[in-house]
């Protein structure tokens, strides 16, 4: 982009990135978001302006202020669909269905189909509502933060648009014929249209999607209907991701599925990276040794983490060593039934739930804990744990699922067993705590592999790089 001065001044010549992410500090939900904004402060250009619109459900009505020197607009977006169940009174929900009806009117057909089938699953099938899609369709497409996000794109008149995961790609596709752009995947919806993105099958990991989890989870009818559903909505997916001008990935797990989509020529990699060891050092300043042995298990309390799956092993653990505690730091909708289940077999007061904590915090936990599990049920898209986890001179024990086989150096920093195996790893936890000596020595060879290997790695400038070429393409 190019503006003049008035009277004889020279040209100051610049360009514009408009980064559209699903939320922007201090409105973090996790690891994709502060790795972004790891990398956007990295960035040391005299020619660049960067923008930055944040889906949020913190505001009511578009907001912009200044976050560490970007200019940041957040726009009110609600994760629900439809939008109008969330109301609580009869002629509220009236009104909003009304509203929406009336944004999805060149949809309409379709729309009240996904309404009819949505209310019947919950209705008769709510233990399997979780087949049921986003219905990216509705959900982002004809959703009100698509008005407010063109308003913004057309003040702000980009050179790039560069969208960043899942939500933020679907939305922005609909600028690509008119602004070059780059679209960053940190997840594994691209492939999975499953509502948790599980992208796997009763602990079978899908190769190829064939709609498979949704056999025998609700009337032929209705699975019928939301199979075409999640058909139209991986088809939205698909379509944005082809309009992009590059796309992306964080791992070369994430680089195989996205392959399948788009043109290999149009993918690039770029790591997530961590804090710097020296500021890592220090927040954690002079660790206290834990007297007993203590797990860490650091993300979203979900059915994707694997929460479940943990305590079921450290229900093993702790007859092997009755004094060992489990730290769960994190939030999210399973919290209560581990609860429940941790009472069931009378070990609660081993279990502690932390909450949601900030960076600091979480390095000091990781200090002072004796070692780190990743039980992912999911095939992880990257993982930073591993990462934060060798920074604070920590071994990860971890199913050996998706991109972790990328972070996680078998029998150097860590150990992989095999995926929803609880006996194993188990046992993989119980080998570590009896040999307090390799914890050492896993701990040393991961501060070492994650400190040489993955902070050298430029996130800003890959990034820049990858907006780089798309302009110049």
């Amino acid at each position: 982009m190019t503006s003049k001065s008035n009277g004889n001044m020279p040209q100051r010549f610049y360009r514009k990135i408009l980064v559209v992410t699903d939320s922007f500090p201090p409105d973090v939900a996790g690891g994709a978001e502060l790795s972004l904004y790891s990398a956007m402060r990295k960035m040391d250009s005299h020619d660049t302006t960067t923008v930055v619109i944040a889906l949020s459900k913190n505001v009511e009505k578009p907001t912009v202020a200044r976050v560490d020197g970007f200019k940041v607009y957040r726009i009110p977006f609600h994760s629900e669909w439809p939008e109008f169940t969330r109301e609580p009174s009869r002629w509220a929900r009236y009104k909003k269905f009304v509203a929406e009806l009336v944004r999805c009117r060149s949809d309409v057909f379709r729309y009240v189909k996904a309404v009819l089938v949505n209310v019947w699953m919950h209705k008769r099938h709510p233990n399997s509502l979780g087949i049921f899609p986003l219905m990216d369709r509705f959900y982002l497409l004809h959703a009100r933060a698509t008005d407010y996000m063109k308003e913004i794109v057309e003040l702000e008149q980009p050179d790039l648009v560069h969208a960043d995961n899942y939500r933020s790609i679907v939305m922005a596709a609909m600028f690509h014929d008119k602004y070059p752009s780059v679209s960053l995947v940190r997840d594994n919806r691209f492939y999975c249209t499953h509502r948790n993105q599980a992208t796997n099958i009763r602990g079978e990991v899908c190769t190829t999607c064939s709609f498979g989890c949704t056999s025998s989870k609700a009337s032929p009818l209705v699975e019928r209907s939301v199979r075409n559903l999640m058909k139209d909505t991986l088809n939205i997916r698909h379509n944005a991701l082809n309009s992009s001008g590059a796309v992306a990935v964080t791992s070369d797990f994430l680089y195989r599925q996205v392959s399948q989509i788009v043109p290999a020529d149009k993918i690039v990699t770029i790591p997530n990276v961590t804090e710097s060891p020296d500021l890592v050092d220090e927040w954690i300043g002079t660790p206290s040794l834990p007297d007993e042995p203590k797990i860490f298990c650091v993300g979203m309390i979900g059915h994707n983490k694997g929460q479940l799956s943990l305590l079921k092993a450290f229900k093993v653990v702790v007859e092997k060593f009755p004094d060992a505690k489990l730290i769960l730091a994190g939030r999210g909708g399973m919290v209560k039934r581990i609860k429940e289940q941790a009472k069931a077999w009378g070990i609660e007061n081993q279990v502690q739930f932390l909450g949601f904590l900030d960076r600091k915090s979480i390095y000091k936990h990781y200090a002072e804990c004796t070692l780190v599990v990743c039980p992912n049920i999911w095939p992880e898209p990257f993982g930073r744990v591993p990462l934060e986890a060798g920074l604070a001179s920590k071994p990860v024990v971890a199913y050996n699922t998706g991109a972790l086989s990328e972070t996680v150096m078998p029998g150097e920093t860590g150990l992989l067993v095999q995926p929803q195996d609880d006996t194993a790893l188990a046992s993989a936890i119980i080998e570590l705590l009896s040999n307090p000596e390799l914890i050492e020595q896993m701990g040393r060879k991961g501060r070492e592999h994650i400190a040489a290997r993955h902070y050298s790695i430029d996130p800003a400038r890959s990034l820049m790089n990858a907006w780089e070429s798309v302009l110049q393409s």
